[in-house]
């Protein structure tokens, strides 16, 4: 018996790596949503593992990927692990769905039957109302709000890099933080004495050509 259930174990195991190397779902992080929000309408889920109700939806959700094939892209976020998209979102709770096309966002809240997901993602967001374009991830000030907070994920990336790769100390990667804005700023002011320099006086530039420098006053 126990070696049946270990086989029963590895074979679902098999099937369900063969089933995530099949799927049409995009598996979006905080480093690839703009890229690939930017590629084309997609239609994605905010999911989170322990969620009963993600479980549900997942088969349908694998569907409606093949299903709208070569019209919508379909994604999925892992909400837990992607916070800064979470917030970027708004998510109050799992699962979620937005459908995100020309800058806009919509949010879906009806049926998850097959049929409604893709009629939404069609033509039916249409009847609904978008997020107001300060809210959108997907719009201008989202796309601006999702650089800023991906600001220290970047500074994470890079401190592993030089610490954990180059060897780099505590110490020496402090100094360098240090340093950059003291460099960039005595390049800024030479930039600014550049420019000043050559556009030269403003009374220079504005004195008529013809004007002959003046003469003392002789009662």
């Amino acid at each position: 018996l126990l070696n049946l259930c270990s086989v029963a174990s590895d074979q679902l195991k098999v099937n369900l790596k063969s089933s995530q190397r099949n799927s049409k779902v995009v598996e979006l992080t905080e480093e690839n949503f703009d890229a690939e929000v930017g590629r084309g309408p997609y239609f994605v889920e905010v999911y989170a593992d322990w969620c009963s109700r993600c479980r549900q939806v997942a088969p349908t959700w694998e569907e409606l990927a093949r299903e709208l094939e070569g019209e919508i892209f379909v994604g999925k976020i892992d909400g837990p692990k992607q916070k800064a998209l979470l917030s970027r979102l708004g998510v109050q709770g799992y699962p979620s769905f937005f459908l995100f096309k020309d800058g806009k966002t919509w949010e879906y809240s009806s049926s998850r039957s097959l049929n409604n997901l893709a009629a939404f993602a069609r033509e039916g967001y249409k009847k609904a109302e978008a997020m107001p374009f300060y809210k959108a991830p997907n719009s201008m000030i989202g796309r601006v709000f999702g650089m800023i907070t991906g600001v220290p994920r970047l500074i994470e990336k890079e401190y592993r890099e030089l610490h954990e790769d180059h060897g780099y100390s505590n110490l020496t990667l402090i100094g360098i933080m240090l340093l950059i804005p003291v460099v960039g700023g005595i390049v800024l002011i030479c930039a600014i004495d550049i420019v000043s320099t050559r556009q030269g006086s403003p009374v220079a530039q504005h004195r008529p050509a013809h004007a002959a420098p003046g003469r003392p006053h002789v009662e």
